[in-house]
């Protein structure tokens, strides 16, 4: 007789599991701008809904879907997922060197008035599959963190190609109310010039009768703003203002009796904020461009890229009009002392062949904390990341605007879709551009592997 065996069954033992909440979808079936079915609509009852939510498209018909947006749409407040690749018949690109995306939903703004196209303003949103075209601001600010934009065309037709142009920028990171600058210093040399310049000479336009600090050459021309002049509390300044650059500035140009014709913007402490060079598209020295939005040294641009006003202001050289207007705004820290501006001019030939000066120079103070825009990254999927931190190590290059952006194109292989190949934008401090400019019309921008990068300049 074998002895007894005692087999027990494993307890069988119920866990709790944390609340878990599947995400609710609200479908697009209308082409309409509002009501039951519209996008509009489903923008407001995601952002009643503080978890994750999909907005998805099931609009009857073939082809392209356009939504006329006859106003702004409410700005995305909640964590939400717009996939326009959900329309059927429409899919994501499936290339790493090429372009295969059908986009079928198109967000038109003809008729919107001055908005962009979206906003995000809560975080973590994701946009894809959608075709954003003729708005009159930018086709998404952000305003949040962590938010990824991929697979979308933005500017460009269904193809990406076609110029369906946005008046501003294509993808912009725009400064949160939180970080709005108290205004402590404004001049618009209409009335007399205070001590705080160490020059106090004005100009007056041929054109316009503009009143300005200037003209200068080879100067360096300081702005000191004293301590007490600044709020308590303040963490970081802003400073933006009018250049003029008159007559012949040959950028670039490195030959005799040329270039490069530099200026630049440093902080009492020594901080270089802008180190640049202008052109003024003199025929002698066009080919050589600028360095303007970029770093003197390193970039080249085509004359005059990024100018606010070309020829405005009625200079000539000989009997060509010759002048070109620049509004470059910055932000940097600030721990206390003084405020040191030093704007220097470094030109290779007399006044009279080429000169500069400021106007509206206006500097402001953030109080408190602001966030800190590290580790923008454009994902370029499969083919690997390409990220790019802004880094504040010398403490002049913070940024208020959000951090954790990914704008990612969803798989072609360097292509990303914007109104202008120089439009990507990162608010004050710095443009994201394209070296080699090798856009194919307006609506959309080849950008090689390393050939994108981080510079001071304007938005």
């Amino acid at each position: 007789m074998f002895p007894s065996t005692s087999r027990r069954r494993p307890a069988l033992r119920v866990e709790s599991l944390e609340d878990r909440t599947t995400p609710a979808t609200f479908m697009v079936t209308t082409t309409a701008d509002a009501g039951p079915g519209s996008l509009r609509q489903a923008i407001l009852d995601a952002n009643a809904d503080p978890d994750q939510d999909d907005i998805a498209f099931n609009i009857p018909g073939t082809g392209v879907q356009t939504i006329a947006v006859a106003s702004a749409l409410p700005a995305i407040a909640q964590p939400v997922v717009i996939d326009g690749f959900t329309q059927p018949g429409a899919a994501p690109n499936m290339f790493s060197d090429a372009d295969n995306a059908v986009r079928l939903i198109e967000l038109d703004g003809t008729n919107a008035g001055s908005t962009p196209g979206l906003v995000l303003a809560g975080g973590l949103a994701t946009v894809r599959g959608l075709i954003i075209s003729h708005f009159a601001g930018d086709g998404i600010d952000i305003a949040s963190s962590n938010n990824v934009v991929e697979g979308n065309s933005i500017g460009g037709g269904p193809d990406g190609i076609t110029d369906r142009g946005n008046s501003g920028s294509g993808v912009a990171v725009v400064q949160g109310a939180a970080s709005t600058p108290t205004l402590v210093y404004q001049n618009d040399f209409e009335g007399a010039v205070g001590p705080e310049w160490s020059s106090t000479a004005t100009d007056v336009t041929p054109v316009g009768g503009r009143h300005f600090l200037g003209q200068f050459g080879s100067d360096t021309v300081t702005l000191t703003i004293p301590a007490a002049q600044i709020p308590a509390g303040t963490t970081a300044l802003t400073v933006s203002f009018d250049l003029f650059v008159i007559r012949t500035w040959d950028g670039n140009d490195t030959g005799a009796g040329s270039g490069p014709d530099r200026w630049s913007l440093t902080l009492g402490n020594g901080v270089n904020l802008l180190d640049t060079t202008f052109s003024n598209n003199v025929p002698s020295s066009a080919a050589a461009g600028q360095a303007y939005p970029g770093v003197f040294g390193t970039d080249r641009f085509d004359p005059e890229t990024g100018a606010a006003e070309v020829n405005s202001l009625g200079y000539t050289f000989g009997s060509d009009l010759m002048d070109s207007v620049y509004r470059p705004h910055f932000l940097f820290s600030y721990t206390g002392g003084d405020v040191v501006l030093h704007f220097t001019g470094a030109l290779t030939t007399p006044d009279a062949d080429e000169s500069w000066g400021l106007d509206n120079v206006q500097v402001g103070a953030i109080a408190g904390a602001y966030s800190v825009a590290h580790d923008f990254s454009i994902t370029n999927n499969p083919a690997g990341p390409w990220s790019y931190a802004w880094s504040p190590a010398d403490g002049s290059a913070f940024n208020p605007y959000p951090s954790g952006v990914v704008i990612s194109d969803g798989g072609f292989a360097g292509g990303l879709y914007w109104s202008d190949p120089s439009h990507i934008s990162l608010g004050a401090p710095s443009v994201l551009y394209n070296p080699t400019a090798n856009a194919i019309g307006q609506g959309r921008n080849l950008v090689a592997a390393g050939q994108v990068g981080f510079h001071p300049g304007s938005a």
